[in-house]
This record gives C-alpha cells, sequence and structure tokens, in this order.
C-alpha cells in the first residue's frame, strides 16, 4: 500500500469574508477590491477577533516600535500578524474534498 501527503496547500484565499459578507447580506455592496479591503475585511476581523481587537494596537506597538527588553513580545506579535495572514490568504484541505468555486 503506497500513502502519501492527504493535505493541500494552495496560497489561493479561501471564501471566509466573501461568504461572511454574503451571510451579512452586505455582499452586494462591497464587491470591488478597495471595498473589500477598506470595509469587508476589517468587519470580518473585528466579528473573528471579538474583544481581542483591542489588543491590536498594542500588537502593533511591539512589532513596529521594539523596546530592547521586548524580544518575547516582538516575535509573540510577528507570529498573530503572520497566523492571520495565512489564515486569510491560504487554503489548506484534504486532497479529495472538493473546493467551492473561486469568484472572479
Amino acid at each position: 500500500m503506497r500513502s502519501g501527503g492527504r493535505i493541500v496547500a494552495k496560497f489561493e484565499p479561501w471564501l471566509y469574508v466573501s461568504h461572511a459578507m454574503q451571510t451579512l447580506g452586505l455582499g452586494d455592496r462591497f464587491s470591488g477590491p478597495l471595498a473589500f479591503a477598506v470595509v469587508a475585511l476589517p468587519i470580518y476581523l473585528v466579528g473573528c477577533l471579538g474583544l481581542r481587537v483591542i489588543g491590536l494596537p498594542a500588537i502593533f506597538t511591539a512589532i513596529f516600535r521594539p523596546k530592547p527588553g521586548d524580544a518575547v513580545r516582538f516575535m509573540l506579535g510577528i507570529f498573530v500578524v503572520i497566523g492571520l495572514f495565512i489564515a486569510l490568504a491560504c487554503s489548506f484541505y484534504a486532497r479529495r474534498m472538493d473546493l467551492p468555486v473561486q469568484p472572479s
């Protein structure tokens, strides 16, 4: 019996934000790329992160203005931002699973 990798990773966004905007009834209004980046993505992140959004200024301060003794805080901030980027920009799925059609 031969086995191989069963998880596929692609650098294409999963439909989290688009699905959330359709659920909220805002999908028809915010369909362009600028509206997606300025309106839809922040609404999705606030809804997804909840009260953790309050900590975003501290994360960005730790990344962009690190203090000499805050190396751990800097690295944790980097991991949080990279994790959000990977979750929104990549899709991981089982090889046999059919992907939904990507909007063009």
